[in-house]
């Protein structure tokens, strides 16, 4: 008897939600989980952010959003957008979901 396999690829659909105006609604951003893409990274975590992004990234791990954020850290939107948006240069990541992504592949959350 032969046993037969079926390769199978399997893709996720993640949605990062990378802006909201209560007057035009929501953009959601949609990236492609690819199997092969890189999160493993030999950045240096520690070193490479300020203690508050930091703690930017430990709450976006845990779903927050910009005005969550703000308002657990007592600092505005904006700054909260402003050390995502350095948070991403630094590390390169896509985007949030990406970073998060990365974080924890990397154990620095």
């Amino acid at each position: 008897m032969t046993t037969r396999v079926y390769p199978t690829l399997v893709l996720a659909i993640c949605s990062d939600i990378t802006e909201f105006k209560s007057t035009e609604g929501i953009y959601y951003k949609v990236t492609l989980n690819k199997p092969g893409e890189p999160v493993k990274s030999s950045l240096d975590f520690d070193s490479l952010l300020s203690d508050r992004e930091k703690e930017i990234v430990q709450h976006m791990s845990e779903g927050n959003d910009a005005f969550e954020i703000a308002e657990r850290l007592f600092i505005s939107e904006n700054t909260v957008r402003t050390h995502r948006k350095n948070i991403l240069a630094k590390t390169g990541a896509k985007n949030s979901v990406h970073l998060v992504r990365m974080a924890v592949a990397n154990g620095w959350i």
